[in-house]
């Protein structure tokens, strides 16, 4: 629990949110429409979906939305610093 709320409050402190409960029901609802789409059962899941998982969910999620979140920050340091 405290890994992913660690995320949450990074998210949080980047888009300068007071509450990181307001970004909780947005998180939950993007994973929970990730597994209906993606985990129809689990046999067809491994041969089938894995690869198209390590494409569409893994990549976005674990180096896009990071770089997103790094640029954001460097962005708003350098505003801060003009």
């Amino acid at each position: 629990m405290e890994y992913r709320q660690s995320r949450i409050n990074g998210c949080q402190s980047v888009f300068e949110i007071k509450e990181y409960k307001f970004l909780l029901i947005p998180v939950a609802a993007i994973i929970y429409a990730l597994s209906i789409v993606t985990a129809e059962s689990y046999f067809i899941q491994i041969p089938v979906e894995l690869p198209i998982m390590a494409l569409y969910v893994h990549v976005p999620l674990q180096i896009i939305v990071p770089l997103l979140l790094l640029i954001a920050y460097f962005v708003k340091k350098r505003n801060l610093k003009s």
